[in-house]
């Protein structure tokens, strides 16, 4: 009986035509781009069924979440303005300038000379009028230019340690002096120990001095940095 092959119409046969698709790089190169293709299709499809499950939780989970009421949200709102520190611009009667106050500070003027402004923590520590107690923070306007050198201070035993800046606040010049008091007065006050701070700024246009003072007794709390913050804050008006 005849055995027969099975060949196309050039003579090849199907096993050598298989034999050749093997060996041949091309073939191979494609067949290997399709699987790609293929695996790639496959993670995208399942990257983007992956998502639209997060986002469809996401979205009932966001629909479980309580409504916050407008109530509600007011009550939050008003509780954020509460912690808003404002401070208050105050000054003396002569309405000369201004100052900011610190919160829950007091402020004092005086009638006899409404050019002077005392500012204070507590009312005990208030400047008194027609007194040397000027209290913990005094502003006050004097005719002339009143500003003192670095070398008064340093020559002058009455002031311990003195500190001399210049400075300019609100365009006016000036300086700033620290110092310890180290002799006692004729008065007997302030007191040996005390420490005194002056803004001293100079209106070469009106000729008038605006003086920024800061007493602390050996006796009381350091409200240091509340003074600089005041003087800082110092505007004409």
């Amino acid at each position: 009986m005849k055995s027969f092959r099975k060949t196309k119409v050039d003579g090849t046969s199907l096993e050598q035509k298989q034999a050749t698709k093997d060996t041949n790089p091309v073939s191979n190169k494609k067949t290997a781009l399709k699987w790609v293709a293929a695996f790639a299709f496959l993670a995208l499809l399942l990257s983007a069924t992956t998502y639209a499950g997060y986002k469809y939780a996401k979205s009932e989970d966001k629909k479980a979440e309580p409504e916050i009421s407008k109530t509600e949200e007011a009550k939050k709102d008003s509780k954020d303005e509460k912690r808003i520190v404002i401070l208050d611009l105050v000054g003396p009667d002569s309405g000369g300038y201004k100052v900011e106050k610190p919160t829950d500070w007091v402020t004092g003027s005086c009638e006899d000379n409404p050019d002077i402004f005392f500012l204070a923590p507590t009312t005990d520590l208030l400047g008194k009028c027609q007194t040397e107690y000027f209290g913990t923070v005094s502003v006050s306007k004097i005719d002339g230019d009143v500003r003192r050198t670095e070398e008064y201070y340093a020559a002058d035993d009455y002031y311990r340690s003195p500190a001399f800046t210049a400075v300019t606040v609100d365009g006016l010049p000036g300086y700033r002096v620290s110092y310890s008091i180290a002799l006692e007065s004729e008065l007997g006050y302030p007191p040996v120990g005390t420490f005194e701070y002056f803004y001293n700024l100079y209106d070469a246009v009106d000729n008038v001095t605006y003086k920024i003072g800061y007493r602390e007794l050996p006796s009381d709390t350091d409200y240091q940095p509340k003074f600089i913050e005041i003087a800082e804050s110092f505007r004409r008006i």
